[in-house]
């Protein structure tokens, strides 16, 4: 008999899939408040807790300094990755399928806030950032570097713990991954998929200080070598260089400076884990249709409530008129009649939004 695949699909790839899916539940949790909402309910709640959160900018008067034209297309940008994530799923049901493509959804998701991100930060008079780890601190600053609490934008880790958590919430630093994701330990999932998060980088970062510690140290000899040869001497073997360790003091100090990590940072991690390292984790690891069903839906709803956020940050940069307009616009020419996909669950509520101008 012919087996597609194995009944019980490999360990690391299942507890892969399972670890990445509860984080995934968790910022969406987060995001949405109920998770089971309807994508308008979703957004005005969503809508409601952004505007009394503190966290958007203040109106400024017009200004032809900007370059709306680049925010324009950022937006747009971010439109069309979020209605091709959203078209996806209305495609197909069939498990094999949506496993196969919430690993693009994982990209998807990261460029729709890449994209937005990036519009935002143009709308406030920045140049549009050309690199990743630049767009991914402009997030950082622009949500999680002042203490505000709209979660999980707003979340961060840093080396001396999590910020922007509630008084009320107490985390658990030690909560496993495959926990039962509820409304209240949702926030300690999202601060450990963070800090995981984190963790990888400070390692990247340590490789990299002990390879530079490596090249100083052969770099010491050969100066030395220099001198002992200018005055004479017999030239030396180069000996060889074994990788150094970093003391705790080096590691502390490039621990340090690795900025705070943030769902972005997270989204990018994961859409490097689907490209390139592991590959297999949403097609292989689920042993039940309804859990890629889930991971899809968690997917769509940190898209479409990142970019809410990111909408409501530019109509306060450049007005709610014109946002609108271009939101309308695209929508009308690129979103199906009949089909409430996409920036379409999102209009009216953009149009409810209380503009400061």
């Amino acid at each position: 008999m012919r087996v597609d695949r194995p009944i019980e699909p490999i360990a690391p790839v299942r507890g892969a899939f399972t670890t990445h899916a509860n984080y995934l539940l968790a910022f969406a949790t987060l995001a949405c408040g109920d998770f089971n909402s309807t994508p308008p309910d979703i957004y005005r709640g969503c809508r409601r807790r952004i505007e009394s959160s503190g966290c958007l900018p203040e109106a400024r008067s017009a200004s032809t300094n900007l370059d709306h034209e680049q925010v324009h297309t950022s937006l747009r940008h971010a439109w069309a990755t979020e209605l091709l994530m959203a078209m996806t799923g209305r495609l197909t049901d069939q498990d094999e399928l949506v496993r196969l493509a919430n690993n693009w959804l994982a990209v998807q998701t990261y460029y729709v806030t890449y994209h937005a991100t990036q519009a935002v930060a143009v709308s406030a008079g920045m140049t549009r950032p050309q690199q990743h780890a630049a767009t991914q601190k402009l997030f950082c600053a622009m949500w999680a570097d002042k203490p505000r609490g709209l979660a999980p934008w707003t979340l961060a880790v840093d080396a001396a713990g999590c910020r922007n958590v509630p008084p009320s919430v107490t985390l658990d630093p030690d909560v496993h991954p495959w926990s039962l994701c509820t409304a209240s330990s949702a926030w300690s999932l999202a601060a450990k998929a963070l800090r995981t998060t984190r963790d990888e980088s400070v390692r990247d970062a340590v490789r990299v200080a002990r390879e530079n510690k490596k090249k100083a140290a052969r770099k010491a000899w050969r100066a030395a070598e220099d001198v002992r040869l200018a005055s004479g001497k017999r030239p030396r073997s180069t000996p060889q260089f074994p990788m150094p360790r970093l003391t705790t003091a080096e590691r502390a100090v490039v621990s340090d400076k690795e900025r705070a990590a943030t769902l972005v940072d997270y989204l990018y991690r994961l859409r490097i884990n689907t490209n390139y390292e592991d590959s297999a984790m949403f097609t292989d690891g689920p042993t039940a249709p309804a859990e890629s069903t889930r991971v899809r839906r968690c997917f769509g709803i940190l898209a479409g409530t990142t970019l809410l956020l990111c909408e409501m940050a530019i109509m306060r940069q450049l007005g709610k008129t014109q946002v609108v307009s271009w939101a309308e616009d695209w929508a009308h020419a690129n979103v199906p009649d009949g089909v409430d996909a996409g920036i379409r669950p999102r209009l009216d509520v953009l149009r409810e939004f209380r503009d400061a101008t």
